[in-house]
This record gives structure tokens, C-alpha cells and sequence, in this order.
């Protein structure tokens, strides 16, 4: 009869337990239904201790509306990789907003990787008109001075040829063998100045 007892017992003592396990499951799920909770939680005790408020300095603004984010890799920041990651990054935190109480932030980024992401994407919408307006200029500067069609297009077909093959054989040499990569703004600028002046030497 003892041992009836305490099995009785025991069984109140976990149903008490399940009770409030369920009680918690059910707080978990009200608050994760609220757009505030998203995200990760701070004990207050750390909020609260100088470290965390000496730190947080850095990181928040006083008005407590702006925060900074230090990203770190192991890519060279010069790297076309880090300029590459840094969208990456961007998208990320963006995906991350809707749904939540900071949809309507505002995300930057900064560091040498991001100013030279914006510096490449500037140069590549500035390059690609560069290159229509050399190829006409050129097309229409030989067409007047030879009095032909068919002789400036043959000049300027075979010049575009020689800058593929150019840029083949630096690749080639330079990511190939030498294990270097070529500098994003080599394959545009040589385009220029290989048509511009091959044309006179063709």
C-alpha cells in the first residue's frame, strides 16, 4: 500500500510538471506570435551590467534607433569575392526584416568592400557606355577618313578580336599561372584604349 502511494505522489508531481511545461509551450508560442519577440533574448542582468553598457556604446546609438553590426571574414577585403559578399550580406539582413518590427529600417553597409563594391558597379554602368560610344566613334571617324563601309568595319572587327585574345592571354598568364587575379577594371579600360589606338596600327 506504501508503495501505491508514492506512485500516486509521483504521478502529481509530474502531471504539476507537464502543467507547467504546457503552460510554457503555450507562453512561447503567444509570444512568438508577436512581431516584438522576433529575434534573440537578453537576460535582463546582463542589459544591465556596466561591461554589457560600456560595449554597447560602440555598437548602439544614444537615442537607441541606430545599431552597428561588425562583419568579419577571412576574404581579402580588395578582393572581388568581398565585393561580391557584400550583397550577399545586404540581401541577408534585408530577408531577415519583414515580419518584424524593423521592416521599416534602414540598412548600409560600410568598409573597403562595400565602397569599392559601389566604385565597381558605378565604373561597369560608366564602362559599358564607354565601349558603344568608342566602337561608334571609331566606326564612324574611319568610315569618313577610308570613304568605305566594308575596310572600317573589317578594322574595327579585327581590333575587337585582338582585345579578346588579349585579355585571353593575361588571364592566361596572370590567373593561370602566375595565380593572380586580374584587376576587375583591366578587361574595360583595355577595350578603350586597345580600339582607340589599335585601329591607328591595324
Amino acid at each position: 500500500a506504501g508503495g501505491v502511494d508514492q506512485l500516486v505522489e509521483q504521478i502529481k508531481v509530474m502531471a504539476d510538471g507537464l502543467d507547467q511545461a504546457a503552460a510554457f509551450l503555450l507562453t512561447m508560442r503567444n509570444d512568438a506570435s508577436s512581431s516584438s519577440m522576433a529575434g534573440f533574448s537578453i537576460p535582463a542582468e546582463v542589459l544591465n551590467a556596466v561591461e554589457f553598457k560600456k560595449a554597447s556604446e560602440a555598437f548602439i546609438s544614444p537615442d537607441g534607433h541606430s545599431v552597428r553590426y561588425l562583419v568579419q571574414t577571412k576574404l581579402n577585403p580588395f578582393s572581388s569575392e568581398a565585393m561580391d559578399q557584400v550583397n550577399t550580406i545586404s540581401d541577408i539582413a534585408r530577408g531577415a526584416q519583414p515580419n518584424t518590427t524593423l521592416a521599416d529600417a534602414s540598412i548600409s553597409m560600410g568598409g573597403f568592400p562595400a565602397a569599392l563594391r559601389d566604385t565597381r558597379d558605378y565604373y561597369e554602368d560608366d564602362i559599358r557606355f564607354i565601349i558603344i560610344a568608342t566602337l561608334i566613334v571609331v566606326l564612324l571617324t574611319l568610315t569618313f577618313l577610308l570613304r568605305s563601309i566594308v575596310a572600317p568595319v573589317y578594322l574595327v572587327g579585327t581590333v575587337v578580336l585582338s582585345y579578346f585574345a588579349a585579355i585571353g592571354i593575361g588571364v592566361l598568364t596572370f590567373q593561370g599561372i602566375l595565380g593572380q587575379q586580374l584587376h576587375w577594371s583591366v578587361p574595360p579600360l583595355a577595350f578603350v584604349v586597345l580600339v582607340a589606338v589599335g585601329a591607328d596600327y591595324n
